[in-house]
Protein backbone atom coordinates (compact mmCIF):
# COMPACT_ATOMS: atom_id res chain seq x y z
CA UNK A 1 0.00 0.00 0.00
CA UNK A 2 0.98 3.38 -1.11
CA UNK A 3 0.83 6.80 0.32
CA UNK A 4 -2.20 7.96 -1.11
CA UNK A 5 -4.04 4.51 0.03
CA UNK A 6 -3.30 5.52 3.57
CA UNK A 7 -4.59 9.10 2.63
CA UNK A 8 -7.81 7.75 1.39
CA UNK A 9 -7.80 5.77 4.31
CA UNK A 10 -7.70 8.30 7.03
CA UNK A 11 -10.60 10.34 4.37
CA UNK A 12 -12.63 7.56 5.13
CA UNK A 13 -12.04 7.35 8.76
CA UNK A 14 -12.34 11.20 9.04
CA UNK A 15 -15.54 11.08 7.03
CA UNK A 16 -17.16 8.39 9.04
CA UNK A 17 -16.61 10.51 12.21
CA UNK A 18 -18.27 12.96 11.31
CA UNK A 19 -20.78 11.30 9.91
CA UNK A 20 -21.25 9.03 13.53
CA UNK A 21 -21.16 12.80 15.10
CA UNK A 22 -23.61 14.04 13.28
CA UNK A 23 -25.86 10.91 12.11
CA UNK A 24 -27.56 10.41 8.90
CA UNK A 25 -30.58 12.73 9.76
CA UNK A 26 -28.57 15.98 9.95
CA UNK A 27 -26.10 14.57 7.01
CA UNK A 28 -28.73 13.70 4.89
CA UNK A 29 -30.62 17.08 5.28
CA UNK A 30 -26.97 18.61 4.39
CA UNK A 31 -26.71 16.98 1.84
CA UNK A 32 -29.94 17.51 0.16
CA UNK A 33 -30.64 21.51 0.91
CA UNK A 34 -29.10 24.55 -0.17
CA UNK A 35 -26.98 24.22 -3.36
CA UNK A 36 -26.65 20.65 -3.14
CA UNK A 37 -30.24 20.17 -3.17
CA UNK A 38 -30.35 22.27 -6.00
CA UNK A 39 -28.19 20.00 -8.14
CA UNK A 40 -29.30 16.90 -6.81
CA UNK A 41 -32.78 18.16 -8.24
CA UNK A 42 -31.44 19.38 -11.59
CA UNK A 43 -29.66 15.77 -11.89
CA UNK A 44 -32.51 13.85 -11.16
CA UNK A 45 -34.58 15.65 -13.45
CA UNK A 46 -31.81 14.83 -15.92
CA UNK A 47 -32.34 11.60 -15.68
CA UNK A 48 -36.27 11.78 -15.64
CA UNK A 49 -36.87 14.18 -18.23
CA UNK A 50 -37.19 11.54 -20.79
CA UNK A 51 -39.24 9.18 -19.67
CA UNK A 52 -41.58 11.90 -17.97
CA UNK A 53 -42.03 13.47 -21.26
CA UNK A 54 -43.50 10.14 -22.75
CA UNK A 55 -46.80 9.99 -20.32
CA UNK A 56 -50.16 9.92 -22.34
CA UNK A 57 -51.30 12.72 -19.81
CA UNK A 58 -47.77 14.86 -19.91
CA UNK A 59 -48.01 14.90 -23.38
CA UNK A 60 -51.90 16.09 -24.11
CA UNK A 61 -51.27 18.88 -21.43
CA UNK A 62 -47.93 19.74 -22.97
CA UNK A 63 -50.34 19.98 -26.60
CA UNK A 64 -53.38 21.70 -24.73
CA UNK A 65 -50.57 24.35 -23.17
CA UNK A 66 -48.73 24.99 -26.65
CA UNK A 67 -52.10 25.37 -28.06
CA UNK A 68 -52.83 27.86 -25.58
CA UNK A 69 -49.63 29.46 -26.82
CA UNK A 70 -50.27 29.48 -30.35
CA UNK A 71 -54.07 30.81 -29.84
CA UNK A 72 -52.37 33.91 -27.46
CA UNK A 73 -49.70 34.83 -29.77
CA UNK A 74 -51.47 34.61 -33.19
CA UNK A 75 -51.71 38.06 -33.79
CA UNK A 76 -47.85 38.83 -33.55
CA UNK A 77 -46.32 36.41 -35.75
CA UNK A 78 -42.80 37.16 -34.62
CA UNK A 79 -43.06 36.05 -31.02
CA UNK A 80 -45.48 33.34 -32.07
CA UNK A 81 -42.68 31.68 -34.61
CA UNK A 82 -39.92 32.18 -31.92
CA UNK A 83 -42.31 30.11 -29.05
CA UNK A 84 -43.97 27.89 -31.30
CA UNK A 85 -41.13 26.87 -33.90
CA UNK A 86 -37.92 27.93 -32.84
CA UNK A 87 -37.77 27.50 -29.01
CA UNK A 88 -38.49 24.03 -26.97
CA UNK A 89 -41.06 25.69 -25.51
CA UNK A 90 -43.01 22.39 -24.64
CA UNK A 91 -39.39 20.96 -23.04
CA UNK A 92 -38.99 24.58 -20.90
CA UNK A 93 -42.16 24.06 -19.67
CA UNK A 94 -41.84 20.76 -18.68
CA UNK A 95 -38.32 20.89 -17.28
CA UNK A 96 -39.29 24.01 -15.13
CA UNK A 97 -42.51 22.02 -13.82
CA UNK A 98 -40.77 19.08 -13.42
CA UNK A 99 -37.75 20.77 -11.32
CA UNK A 100 -40.94 22.10 -8.93
CA UNK A 101 -41.72 18.63 -8.30
CA UNK A 102 -38.59 17.01 -7.99
CA UNK A 103 -37.52 19.83 -5.38
CA UNK A 104 -40.81 19.42 -3.52
CA UNK A 105 -40.94 15.72 -2.85
CA UNK A 106 -36.95 15.79 -2.08
CA UNK A 107 -38.16 18.18 0.60
CA UNK A 108 -40.60 16.35 1.75
CA UNK A 109 -39.04 13.36 1.57
CA UNK A 110 -35.64 14.42 3.29
CA UNK A 111 -38.15 15.96 6.48
CA UNK A 112 -39.83 12.65 6.83
CA UNK A 113 -36.66 10.32 6.88
CA UNK A 114 -34.59 13.20 9.06
CA UNK A 115 -37.23 12.90 11.86
CA UNK A 116 -37.84 9.17 11.70
CA UNK A 117 -33.68 9.06 11.65
CA UNK A 118 -34.44 11.57 15.04
CA UNK A 119 -35.98 9.65 16.99
CA UNK A 120 -35.01 9.94 20.05
CA UNK A 121 -34.33 6.36 21.33
CA UNK A 122 -31.56 3.61 21.40
CA UNK A 123 -32.38 1.81 18.73
CA UNK A 124 -32.65 4.78 16.32
CA UNK A 125 -29.97 6.78 18.07
CA UNK A 126 -27.63 3.52 17.33
CA UNK A 127 -29.13 3.41 13.56
CA UNK A 128 -28.93 6.92 13.04
CA UNK A 129 -25.13 7.17 14.02
CA UNK A 130 -24.63 4.10 11.71
CA UNK A 131 -26.51 4.80 8.44
CA UNK A 132 -24.49 8.85 9.40
CA UNK A 133 -21.11 6.90 8.91
CA UNK A 134 -22.03 5.21 5.38
CA UNK A 135 -23.17 8.22 3.97
CA UNK A 136 -20.48 10.39 4.70
CA UNK A 137 -18.27 7.42 3.52
CA UNK A 138 -20.06 7.01 0.65
CA UNK A 139 -20.18 10.89 -0.27
CA UNK A 140 -16.28 10.76 0.48
CA UNK A 141 -16.04 8.06 -1.64
CA UNK A 142 -18.43 9.87 -4.17
CA UNK A 143 -16.01 12.94 -4.61
CA UNK A 144 -12.99 11.22 -4.71
CA UNK A 145 -14.66 9.35 -7.87
CA UNK A 146 -15.39 12.11 -9.75
CA UNK A 147 -12.08 13.46 -9.34
CA UNK A 148 -10.45 10.28 -10.32
CA UNK A 149 -13.44 10.44 -13.39
CA UNK A 150 -12.25 13.87 -14.40
CA UNK A 151 -8.20 13.61 -14.16
CA UNK A 152 -8.10 13.51 -18.46
CA UNK A 153 -9.23 16.92 -18.49
CA UNK A 154 -7.10 18.42 -15.48
CA UNK A 155 -4.36 17.22 -16.44
CA UNK A 156 -4.85 19.40 -19.47
CA UNK A 157 -4.59 22.62 -17.20
CA UNK A 158 -2.27 21.16 -14.61
CA UNK A 159 0.16 18.70 -16.01
CA UNK A 160 2.62 18.92 -13.44
CA UNK A 161 0.20 18.51 -10.79
CA UNK A 162 -1.72 15.06 -12.37
CA UNK A 163 1.86 13.72 -13.22
CA UNK A 164 2.24 13.34 -9.41
CA UNK A 165 -0.91 12.44 -9.06
CA UNK A 166 -0.49 9.68 -11.45
CA UNK A 167 2.46 8.63 -10.12
CA UNK A 168 0.60 8.20 -6.94
CA UNK A 169 -2.36 6.38 -7.97
CA UNK A 170 0.35 3.57 -9.99
CA UNK A 171 1.93 3.13 -6.40
CA UNK A 172 -1.57 3.01 -4.88
CA UNK A 173 -3.53 -0.65 -4.56
CA UNK A 174 -6.86 1.08 -3.51
CA UNK A 175 -6.91 4.70 -5.52
CA UNK A 176 -5.42 2.45 -8.90
CA UNK A 177 -8.63 -0.07 -8.45
CA UNK A 178 -10.99 3.22 -8.24
CA UNK A 179 -9.20 4.84 -11.24
CA UNK A 180 -9.21 2.01 -13.68
CA UNK A 181 -13.10 0.72 -12.11
CA UNK A 182 -14.70 3.82 -11.87
CA UNK A 183 -18.65 2.99 -10.99
CA UNK A 184 -19.30 6.75 -12.16
CA UNK A 185 -17.68 6.45 -15.13
CA UNK A 186 -20.52 5.04 -17.61
CA UNK A 187 -23.04 7.42 -15.27
CA UNK A 188 -21.31 10.66 -15.92
CA UNK A 189 -20.63 9.63 -19.87
CA UNK A 190 -24.63 9.41 -20.22
CA UNK A 191 -25.29 12.75 -18.58
CA UNK A 192 -23.27 14.29 -20.89
CA UNK A 193 -24.96 12.41 -23.93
Amino acid sequence: MGIADYVILAIAVIFAIIGLIAGFGKGLKFFTSGIFGFIFSIVVCVFIFEYVKTFGAVVQLLDKLMELINNATANNQSINNLLITVLPTADIILGVALFIVVQLARIIVVAIIKRIFEINNGFFRFINKVFGMVLMVAIALMVILLVLNYIPEIEKVLPDLMAQLKAQIENSVILKWLYENNPLQPLLQAVVQ
